[in-house]
């Protein structure tokens, strides 16, 4: 079985013969490198969908702010995409 090791950003390839059978230190992956059928792939991106077009909760809560004050929805929607970008560009 090919076995791909993730470390850090970096892969190493190696081939295992046997089941790889013990406790991974936090930050490695092992992933088995067997194909993905058809139906797998559809159900992914059925799956895939539905968690992208449901709302979440900012939107709901940036629709109840903006029934009742349109200036508060407006403020709620620039403090969640303040909190979006603070997220994702800290390490």
């Amino acid at each position: 079985m090919q076995v791909v090791v993730i470390l850090k950003g970096s892969k190493y390839r190696h081939d295992y013969r046997e089941r790889v059978d013990f406790d991974l230190p936090h930050g490695i992956l092992i992933a088995d490198r067997t194909p993905v059928t058809g139906a797998e792939y559809l159900a992914f991106l059925a799956a895939s969908a539905i968690l992208a077009l449901t709302p979440g909760p900012d939107t709901f809560l940036t629709l109840r702010f903006g029934a009742h004050h349109v200036r508060d929805g407006l403020v709620y929607t620039v403090a969640v995409a303040l909190g979006v970008m603070a997220w994702r560009c800290l390490p």
